[in-house]
């Protein structure tokens, strides 16, 4: 399987836009991809912390604030099937 993790960085990491993620189990999220982790190699990403829609802006403002956030969750980027704009 081809890693199009750096692919997605590049075209959909820190968008203003929402995104549509569509899940391998077929579950779609509908949110901000707002950071990338990596096992060492920093060629492949191999997790994301997403944050729903509804909590972008709270995450944000929660942000500004503290540097941290309670908002969002971690999904594995190898259980990404399709990312694209809402």
């Amino acid at each position: 399987m081809k890693d199009l993790s750096k692919k997605i960085l590049e075209l959909y990491y820190d968008q203003e836009k929402p995104l549509e993620i569509i899940m391998m189990d077929g579950s779609v999220l509908i949110g901000k991809l707002v950071a990338f982790f990596h096992d060492g190699d920093e060629d492949q990403i191999t997790g994301w912390h997403f944050v729903d829609k509804d909590d972008v802006k709270k995450y944000e403002e929660l942000l500004a604030l503290d540097g941290g956030s309670e908002y969002g969750k971690i999904i594995k980027q190898k259980d990404i099937k399709n990312i694209r704009f809402k």
